[in-house]
């Protein structure tokens, strides 16, 4: 039986410490990567963004380019580590 727990995407202005959107999600039903595009469209509406940041989960050619071509902002998103 699988533990169930909620998942917390959030969105924030760091520099004026205003929380912009938000999405929470039960989980483990949907991986959180399908709720990128849309919080962070939700706050490019509410304020202009110069910088989106997010952790290596959410590392992917197409978040990049939406981020870089899309919204003209600078894409901070680590890239996944390689082991050989």
């Amino acid at each position: 039986m699988r533990r169930k727990y909620a998942e917390l995407s959030i969105v924030a202005d760091v520099l004026q410490q205003i929380i912009c959107t938000i999405k929470i999600r039960r989980a483990p039903t949907k991986h959180d990567n399908i709720d990128f595009r849309p919080i962070i469209t939700r706050a490019s509406n509410i304020l202009l963004l110069s910088v989106v940041t997010a952790d290596k989960g959410y590392e992917s050619e197409e978040y990049y380019l939406f981020v870089i071509e899309d919204l003209h902002a600078l894409s901070v998103i680590p890239t996944r580590s390689e082991h050989i």
